[in-house]
């Protein structure tokens, strides 16, 4: 089994289009970690970051979804305590040296780097709002980044969504406690959530097609795992062209108008 190193790591993420000084938003899964030699998964994803410091420098922002969905299910949220659900990578970054959480009880971020400050204390009422850390990577013009995952995994497909008031979402309040440093604050946020009446699930493969076919979707490989980047202004107009023709061309339900 070919193994990874720190040149092909930054071979992979360069042909993506990343460079020194940018702001990535990084969804992965840890599979690659196998090809990468260290002696626990702690090690290995340890070197995987600390690359990625490297490349993106003190000029950089990396961000990554430390999503709890805390609010919706009812749940306390603690800044400090509360793990990330999505992902093993998420929440060994969640925990790094240098690393900050934003207060979002259902969509927070974890964020190190030039525009870290800025991310973490972004408002939180509007999950998906055009002051929220999604309106911060769309006006970066973030390079959005899915390691070992498909597109579908991409989140800021809901800022697009709310963004262009899609019919099939409507805005629905959630309140509950957010623990920080010990100190426990009664909150609201609201979260532009999906119609289930329907098949309303993201599904991507129309938006990708376009991506690919006007050549903004970038592509590399990380030993057996793909990486896939496509910048947020891009990703946010092609995404409002196609859903001038099919309304629902995210979701599943749009699918097969083709």
């Amino acid at each position: 089994m070919t193994m990874i190193d720190a040149d092909k790591i930054i071979s992979a993420f360069k042909e993506c289009g990343v460079s020194t000084g940018d702001t990535v938003f990084l969804h992965c899964d840890a599979f690659f970690l196998t090809q990468i030699t260290g002696t626990s998964n702690l090690d290995k994803m340890d070197f995987f970051f600390n690359i990625l410091d490297q490349l993106l420098s003190e000029n950089g922002t990396l961000v990554l979804p430390t999503f709890t969905y805390s609010f919706t299910k009812g749940e306390e949220f603690n800044l400090e305590e509360t793990p990330s659900t999505v992902g093993l990578l998420t929440e060994y970054f969640r925990k790094r040296k240098g690393v900050k959480r934003s207060k979002d009880p259902n969509f927070s971020i974890a964020c190190s780097g030039r525009y870290m400050e800025q991310f973490i204390n972004a408002p939180t009422y509007d999950t998906f709002g055009t002051d929220s850390i999604f309106g911060l990577l769309h006006r970066q013009n973030a390079h959005i980044i899915c390691l070992g995952c498909s597109l579908d995994r991409i989140t800021f497909t809901h800022y697009v969504e709310e963004q262009l008031k899609v019919e099939y979402r409507y805005f629905k309040e959630f309140s509950g406690n957010v623990v920080e440093q010990g100190r426990t604050n009664l909150e609201k946020v609201i979260y532009f959530v999906r119609d289930t009446s329907f098949d309303t699930v993201i599904n991507l493969t129309l938006l990708k097609k376009t991506l690919e076919e006007n050549k903004i979707l970038k592509k590399s490989t990380m030993g057996r795992a793909s990486l896939l980047s496509v910048s947020s202004i891009d990703f946010f107009e092609q995404a409002e062209d196609l859903l001038r023709s099919n309304k629902y061309g995210l979701i599943e339900a749009g699918q097969l108008i083709l």
